[in-house]
């Protein structure tokens, strides 16, 4: 690692600069492919030699494949459309009573500027912690939204902690969350941790990609003995042949296997996840199906573990839903989760809020 950082001080920025009035690459292993030398003409540089080293000592020693997700406020909390007049349940500035939405319209749900914690009295007399979402409207009137929505639900309610940031993360144990969206008496949320795969996988990966590319412009090649050729290997004019790029059954088998490991860790284990690999270890038929029914569900999960705000996945092959995917938590937070803020990489939190026990 040091002679890497070594490295980026003696091929600095004048060198880039180089390369680009040149107009080569900026690749960075375009550029490490090139042996560098100090200004005593001793070897610094050589890819042959240093990179089994990083390897060896920097995947050795710490599992760096497991990492969080780069995360910043989405938009969600300020997404809203102005129905024609007539439509919508809520006015466009419900501290107007001018803004009729008969006359001028309506939005389907308020916007969120924030979020706030309350405390509230609920059967026998046990108390409720909830994660409220304030909206943009109420902004500097909290607590006339927090009457207004609680006076009929509760004798005894107080807002314990105001003016939470909308790029809230949810703790739980291992798992971590971020919310991304609301639906009554819910949010929507996602998992916030995330592997990368060993770089097998990722060139399968890489490869069914191509090949979901192909399938929408309609011109991907059909299976020959369940091989499905992506891009043919190619003779090109110095002599050289390129790689035939395919996908196997062996492929496939082998990217559902390290699914099934990778997701099987505490850390991944939220809901749809936990049901999906069950499901994949309770299914022992995959080698004799279809290589396009096996490529279309490595497709799905795929979009399901990387999946964005409210995206789904159909799952129907594996016997799971065709609307598969979207996760929500009650607003009623449970014992031992933590509200946090935290950097765009998540190595650095705030502590906001800590569900306490024997609620």
């Amino acid at each position: 690692i040091n002679t890497y950082y070594e490295v980026n001080r003696i091929f600095g920025q004048k060198d880039i600069l180089k390369l680009q009035n040149e107009k080569k690459t900026l690749n960075p292993m375009t550029i490490v492919k090139k042996k560098i030398y100090d200004l005593k003409g001793k070897l610094v540089w050589d890819l042959s030699i240093h990179r089994p080293k990083i390897e060896k000592y920097l995947y050795g020693v710490f599992d760096i494949h497991e990492t969080t997700r780069t995360y910043t406020s989405n938009k969600m909390f300020s997404k809203i459309s102005v129905l024609p007049k007539g439509e919508g349940t809520v006015m466009i500035k419900s501290s107007d009573p001018k803004m009729s939405i008969d006359k001028y319209g309506g939005i389907t749900s308020h916007s969120y500027c924030k979020y706030c914690i309350v405390e509230a009295l609920g059967k026998k007399d046990k108390k409720e912690y909830i994660l409220e979402s304030i909206p943009t409207s109420f902004k500097d009137r909290t607590q006339e939204y927090i009457d207004l929505v609680y006076s009929s639900k509760y004798k005894q309610y107080n807002i314990i902690k105001d003016n939470i940031p909308t790029n809230l993360v949810i703790r739980e144990g291992a798992l971590k969350y971020y919310i991304t969206g609301k639906t009554g008496e819910a949010y929507v949320i996602r998992n916030a941790n995330d592997r990368i795969f060993s770089k097998k996988a990722i060139r399968i990966i890489r490869a069914i990609d191509k090949y979901n590319e192909q399938k929408q412009r309609k011109c991907e090649k059909e299976p020959v003995n369940n091989v499905i050729i992506v891009s043919p290997s190619k003779e090109l004019k110095n002599g050289k042949t390129t790689k035939e790029i395919s996908i196997t059954m062996n492929d496939c088998l082998f990217l559902i296997d390290e699914i099934k490991v990778i997701y099987s860790k505490e850390i991944f284990a939220f809901s749809p996840i936990i049901t999906l690999v069950n499901k994949l270890n309770e299914i022992n038929d995959f080698e004799t199906r279809n290589i396009k029914d096996l490529v279309y569900i490595i497709s799905q999960i795929l979009l399901l573990i990387k999946t964005n705000e409210r995206r789904i996945c159909d799952l129907l092959l594996v016997d799971l839903s065709k609307n598969f995917g979207i996760i929500r938590i009650n607003k009623k937070l449970i014992p031992h989760q933590k509200l946090i803020c935290e950097s765009p990489t998540g190595y650095f939190t705030e502590m906001i809020f800590e569900v306490p026990n024997g609620i």
